[in-house]
């Protein structure tokens, strides 16, 4: 097909393309995971090491990155403000597309950084690109975040570095060929009946005083705390679909790429960026502002408040930063989940606490950093002082799941380093005795992004029961004697809060911890609460089985449960109050207190 050198680079889920037996993989993503456990450990002999892998090079890439995004983006606002019209501030075009901007340096990064230690390894190889003309843009920052963890739309950006920096040897995938990715590469831009509903909510959000977006309060609380604050309790707003096509205008974009990057990987994301900003912020952006008029209250607001719509709600955000604009609103921030505070690095965590005015944790401060208000969680809010669960109940062991391409960069498995994880968790299977395996219930995360978990797991040790998905993770634990959760995020923050028996293993090459969090994460593994080795944690719940409560109500183990959830975990006695007191004192005139200043 190519001639010879004999070396074939897979990029993707190239199914066709693996004829010869002198292939190689560019990482595991490629590799179908429903094969046989055998035919899955032949192919894993075809893939390349992952760059990644090596000792602090991924810290180091994101320190990297964080100095990229500071240099360039200043560029794009000029470029925003340019072809908009407008003069308005670096923090306005923070919040609308400051999100996406993070998510794409770091996406593209990581696909550079693996095809540039490809090419050192294999310069000859022969690879097979995408056509410009098949090439994809995302309408906004929700459809990039889907396209990056599909097959296709790496692809593309696979071919996009390669020409760029005149890589490998390469040919046009043909028509057919493209075929591998299926009919539908990429999500249908439409609204479906629950959008509807969220339009209708903030059609009657226009006379608020405060705005709430995805505030992740309970629903029962929320209510009251929005009445209470003259506001309609938002729990949601809509996904703005403006003219739902992908037509861009190439000359428009083209202006993008006269900025100057001081080396090679700022050069190239600048190059790409003309086919890759999500048409919503060039096309689409004037007619987004028109219908953001229409739905969202054009008054001062006294704050606007969210979770997670900083992320992907475009509408939402274009709305924040005009009141942020214009008004100086302030722009509260809810943690909206576990590892924040706790991690070595965290981009979300790092995007949200620079574009709020005030940021609402879950109890950990930063005290270079006023912005932090240690607060207590909005998800759930438990106060349970004595141990709880069934004596002689079942064991529920919980797993995460991550995209097979790497996204946006905190200390956790990333790609294809989350096989390594998976190899984890059937070693811990595997160490178990039978008596524990009859009891064990596995909750397994609702996605698994092509890792075929479930089944993968299976076939490296037994057939474990799973857990009911649709039942809360907390209504579960009461019924448990233990839980065990494998990952550093929010599973086990719920069952500290409810005094649950709770285990926990990870591997800390993969979750490292930023140093004001390692004193107790040190006690949770002096304690024997915490395990590093799969192998080990198995035998301690061997060890702790027949009695998980009497071990869990032990002082030293309640001492350090406390003042752990008092950090991370924080509960109130009065939630509802203590909500109204927060937001109402955010939302005034007395912000100093909290660091608050007019100049961002």
């Amino acid at each position: 097909m190519f001639g010879d050198p004999p070396d074939f680079l897979v990029l993707t889920k190239e199914k066709s393309l693996t004829s010869t037996p002198d292939f190689k993989y560019l990482g595991k993503w490629s590799i179908d995971y429903q094969l046989p456990l055998e035919s899955i450990q032949r192919e894993e002999s075809h893939v390349l090491e992952y760059p990644f892998d090596e000792e602090n090079s991924l810290e180091s890439a994101y320190n990297y990155l964080q100095r990229v995004d500071q240099h360039l983006f200043a560029f794009l606002t000029k470029k925003f403000n340019q072809i908009h019209q407008l003069d308005c501030s670096e923090r306005y075009w923070r919040i609308i597309a400051g999100y996406w901007w993070r998510e794409y340096i770091e996406v593209v990064f990581e696909r550079y950084y693996c095809l540039k230690y490809a090419f050192e390894q294999l310069p000859d190889a022969k690879v097979k690109v995408i056509n410009q003309r098949n090439y994809i843009t995302p309408y906004d920052s929700k459809d990039f975040s889907i396209l990056y963890k599909e097959d296709f739309y790496n692809h593309q950006l696979y071919s996009q570095i390669i020409e760029f920096l005149g890589l490998f040897r390469i040919k046009i995938m043909t028509e057919q060929e493209l075929s591998c990715f299926g009919e539908q590469p990429f999500p249908e831009l439409k609204e479906g009946w629950q959008n509807k509903i969220k339009y209708f909510m903030c059609l009657l959000s226009k006379w608020n005083q405060i705005y709430f977006s995805s505030a992740y309060l309970k629903y029962k609380d929320f209510i009251k705390i929005a009445l209470s604050l003259k506001s309609f309790p938002t729990i949601d707003t809509p996904r703005l679909l403006i003219s739902q096509d992908r037509e861009i205008n190439c000359e428009i974009r083209e202006k993008f790429t006269n900025i100057n990057g001081r080396d090679e990987f700022e050069k190239l994301i600048i190059k790409l960026l003309a086919q890759n900003i999500p048409k919503i912020y060039i096309e689409d952006f004037s007619g987004l502002r028109q219908k953001v008029k229409q739905i969202y209250p054009a008054n001062k607001m006294k704050s606007v408040v969210t979770s997670n719509s900083f992320a992907s709600n475009e509408g939402f955000k274009l709305f924040t930063a005009e009141q942020v604009e214009n008004f100086k609103t302030p722009y509260i921030i809810l943690q909206h989940g576990g590892q924040y505070g706790c991690g070595a690095w965290n981009s979300s965590e790092d995007f949200e606490k620079e574009t709020a005015d005030y940021y609402l944790s879950y109890g950990w401060e930063e005290k270079e950093n006023k912005k932090v208000v240690p607060f207590i969680v909005n998800r759930f809010n438990i106060i349970e002082s004595h141990p709880c669960g069934a004596k002689m109940g079942d064991i529920i062991w919980v797993s995460a799941s991550f995209p097979r391409y790497s996204y946006t960069m905190y200390s956790v498995p990333v790609g294809p380093q989350f096989v390594d994880y998976l190899d984890d968790q059937a070693a811990f299977l595997n160490a178990l005795p039978d008596v524990i395996k009859k009891v064990l219930r596995a909750r397994i995360y609702r996605h698994s992004y092509g890792w075929n978990d479930v089944d993968y797991l299976r076939k490296k040790s037994f057939q474990f029961k799973l857990a009911e998905l649709k039942k809360p993770l907390l209504q579960e634990a009461k019924k448990s004697r233990l839980i065990v959760c494998t990952y550093n995020a929010t599973a086990h923050l719920e069952t500290f809060s409810m005094n649950v028996p709770t285990l926990l293993y990870w591997n800390p090459k993969h979750w490292k911890l930023r140093p004001e969090a390692k004193p107790l994460y040190d006690a949770l593994y002096n304690l024997e609460i915490l395990h590093h080795d799969p192998v080990k944690a198995a035998r301690k719940m061997e060890d702790i089985a027949d009695n998980t409560l009497a071990w869990w109500a032990g002082n030293e183990i309640q001492q350090v449960r406390k003042e752990f959830c008092r950090q991370y975990a924080a509960c109130s006695d009065n939630y509802t109050n203590d909500w109204l007191k927060t937001l109402r004192t955010l939302s005034g005139n007395d912000r100093k207190e909290y660091g608050y200043t007019e100049n961002y």
